[in-house]
């Protein structure tokens, strides 16, 4: 029966090349409509994630009516979606900005022309392949270039753009998590769903998948190409795509959309602050009052804003006071508060985990690696065998 519906000539490895395949694009376009199928904040703030995902479904179905032989039997199809796929690295870089932002930009004309510009350019590219009659393209398949050679070079020219622009999107989405790490620690206690950190990991993966993507198109053109590469990259990307379809749709916003105002993120630019050094003095016994008396670094959820609202100081006097004053973030002098009644309580036999969400963590891995960090030993060794009291931790009341 698979004769009926698959070309009997496709080896194995080529069979599994089609169902990997069909899979990622399933994949790809089942995770770009649930992310269009958000409320509007949340859509829009996940479009470029949406639209690069329902590119890349675009891409591998390409890809698959290519190997199942229908541009042979339709050569005016071939390369009709190409250029949709350079847009690829472009919507990652609006996803990641527009996600790290805490005040989300509208989408102008401007801006997607800024973003997709990329998407006509490549239709234009493509135009000598699109102008050649039907019997000339399938020459070229047969790999006849004599009087072919524009046409023959398109895919090449393509690949090049797509390459070009993807890395260039890819290393200034980089920078743009580097910074909104840094900006999150200054705003958050706990950031766990917030840094992103998941998008590095899927980037440094999609990049790699890139280059071999690059390799692979040098082979096919001095027809080396070896027979496994085929499924060893579409199960690659099988396994990005899925990775950033699960990650991005299990995503929560950053930062709420009832906020009124753009978040104080200190960045050193404090030459205009009327804060003098008695000044912030008094700010840092009061929120050192707000930690002990109070006990708000147990909150998980706690924040800049919401210290600033219980202490009624503004967000970027707190900001300055922490990190003029103390030298450190708002996420690790929380952290110092927790790990200080961490350490009584694991000294006195609590649980690591009991005491990890009691002082205010959502897991047990960030409680260990906070706990190393303001420590320099983990938490099991600490309560074996409590050490001298490490410099600087506070010691909070445990009561």
């Amino acid at each position: 029966m698979a004769g009926l519906f698959l070309p009997l000539e496709l080896t194995l490895s080529e069979f599994l090349e089609l169902v990997a395949g069909g899979m990622t694009a399933a994949t790809a376009l089942f995770a770009g409509l649930l992310l269009l199928g958000r409320d509007h904040d949340a859509r829009m703030r996940a479009l470029g994630l949406a639209i690069f995902l329902l590119a890349t479904a675009v891409s591998e179905l390409d890809e698959l009516a290519m190997l199942g032989g229908a541009y042979v039997a339709y050569p005016h199809l071939a390369m009709v979606f190409w250029p949709v796929t350079v847009v690829i690295g472009p919507a990652i870089l609006l996803y990641v900005r527009d996600m790290t932002a805490a005040q989300r930009r509208p989408l102008t004309p401007i801006r997607l022309v800024r973003y997709f510009w990329s998407v006509p350019a490549g239709y234009v590219i493509a135009l000598p392949f699109y102008f050649l009659p039907a019997d000339r393209k399938l020459a070229l398949f047969a790999g006849e270039t004599d009087g072919l050679e524009l046409a023959a070079a398109v895919p090449l020219v393509l690949m090049a753009t797509f390459l070009v622009i993807a890395f260039v999107s890819l290393v200034i989405a980089y920078r743009a998590l580097l910074v909104h790490t840094r900006s999150v620690r200054n705003l958050f206690a706990n950031i766990e769903d917030k840094s992103l950190s998941w998008v590095r990991v899927v980037l440094f993966v999609l990049s790699a998948a890139w280059i071999w993507g690059a390799v692979m198109v040098m082979w096919r053109f001095d027809n080396s190409l070896p027979g496994w590469q085929g499924l060893a990259a579409t199960v690659l990307e099988l396994g990005w795509v899925f990775a950033f379809g699960f990650f991005g749709v299990r995503q929560a916003a950053i930062y709420k959309p009832v906020e009124p105002a753009t978040p104080s993120v200190p960045t050193g630019k404090y030459h205009r602050s009327a804060l003098d050094a008695p000044r912030m003095q008094r700010i840092a016994g009061r929120v050192a009052a707000a930690m002990e008396e109070r006990k708000l670094y147990r909150d998980s959820t706690l924040s800049l804003r919401q210290l600033s609202d219980e202490i009624r100081v503004s967000e970027n006097y707190i900001s300055q006071t922490l990190n003029d004053q103390m030298g450190r973030n708002f996420f690790d002098y929380v952290n110092a508060w927790r790990i200080g009644e961490a350490c009584q309580r694991l000294a006195a036999g609590a649980r690591i985990l009991e005491t990890a969400h009691a002082t205010g963590f959502n897991s047990r891995s960030t409680f260990n690696a906070a706990f190393r960090k303001h420590t320099g030993m983990t938490p099991s060794a600490w309560r074996r065998e409590p050490e001298v009291w490490p410099d600087g931790l506070p010691r909070p009341d445990t009561a």
